[in-house]
C-alpha cells in the first residue's frame, strides 16, 4: 500500500496543565499526519475490501521515501534517486515508524503490538510517500 503523504516523525509528547490535570497530546504537524494517514488507509482499504489484521503476528516493511531538495545538482538528484547516496540526515527512520505505528492502530491492525518483524528504509523518491506491506510472520 503506497500513502501519498510526506513522512513525519513522531515529535516528543507535549504536556498542558489545567488545575490538577495534565493532558498530554501530540504536536499538531504529527497530530494532522497521523489524521491524513488514518484516514487515507481506512478509505483504501474499503475500497479494495480488505480486512483489519487481527489474530495474528505481523511481519511489516515500510520504505520512507523523502522529498528531494531543488537545489541539488542533476547528477546528486541522479544518485539520490538511483540510492547511490540515502538520506542519512535526521529524522530518524525509528521516529517514522513510530508515527505509522500509532496511526495505523484499529484501522490497517488491531493493535501495533501485533509487529513482531520490522523492515524500514529511508530513501529518497521523487514523490514523498511511504510504502507498506504486510504480512502474517510465521
Amino acid at each position: 500500500m503506497l500513502i501519498p503523504y510526506e513522512p513525519v516523525e513522531q515529535a516528543r509528547p507535549r504536556f498542558t496543565s489545567r488545575g490538577r490535570f495534565v493532558r498530554v497530546y501530540d504536536p499538531p504537524k504529527v497530530a494532522k499526519y497521523k489524521k491524513l494517514v488514518r484516514q487515507y488507509v481506512a478509505e483504501t482499504m474499503a475500497m479494495r475490501e480488505i480486512e483489519q489484521y487481527h489474530d495474528m503476528a505481523l511481519k511489516v516493511t515500510f520504505v520512507f521515501f523523502r522529498p528531494i531538495q531543488k537545489s541539488v545538482s542533476k547528477t546528486e538528484r541522479y544518485r539520490r534517486l538511483t540510492n547511490k547516496h540515502k538520506p542519512v540526515q535526521k529524522p530518524d527512520t525509528s521516529n517514522y515508524v513510530k508515527s505509522l505505528e500509532d496511526a495505523l492502530n484499529g484501522v490497517l491492525w488491531d493493535d501495533d503490538s501485533r509487529i513482531t518483524q520490522i523492515k524500514a528504509l529511508k530513501r529518497y523518491g521523487e514523490l514523498p510517500s511511504t510504502e507498506i506491506t504486510v504480512e502474517e510472520d510465521r
